[in-house]
């Protein structure tokens, strides 16, 4: 279209006084017609009419802008470019990951000593003292057994 627009002055004029009903969709009789000039047509009608030095009005030149302003349209406002990782300075972020880490020991010191605990706790009970692991199912399933019997003796005691 444009290249019908450069040599057509005339016509450039015409088509910009159709603006804006032209470049937006219509509701006829219930219903919608698609508008008579598509955004790239527009595009293109600007263009001419920059090229002819043809006043294009201002409320339909924000018109066109404001519907191509997908950055905006999209998040509310333009987000900030990312950099590249190769000349990034990730300074910052790695300190705050070394304070992070720094808070983190003693929790996973706790946590450790907890599940330890836990591991252990039945061998200390029966004075063993820590020395085998509750981990292996044969020696679990023993603690299990020999604590049950002295629940139960302690029961019949009673």
């Amino acid at each position: 279209m444009f290249g019908l627009l450069k040599t057509r002055p005339k016509l450039v004029q015409e088509l910009i006084q159709t603006l804006p009903y032209s470049a937006r969709p219509l509701k006829i009789n219930g219903q919608w017609r698609p508008p008579k000039l598509k955004r790239r047509q527009v595009k293109a009608l600007y263009e001419a009419a920059c090229l002819h030095k043809i006043e294009f009005p201002a409320e339909h030149k924000v018109f066109f802008e404001k519907d191509l302003d997908t950055d905006k349209k999209k998040h509310g406002f333009i987000k900030p470019q990312r950099l590249r990782s190769d000349i990034a300075d990730f300074s910052d972020r790695i300190d705050k990951i070394n304070k992070a880490l720094a808070q983190q020991t003693p929790k996973i010191e706790k946590h450790r000593e907890e599940e330890r605990d836990k591991r252990y706790k039945d061998w200390y009970d029966l004075g063993l003292f820590g020395k085998v692991s509750t981990d292996d199912p044969k020696n679990k399933y023993m603690v299990d057994k020999i604590l049950k019997d002295q629940k139960n003796a302690s029961k019949k005691k009673k």
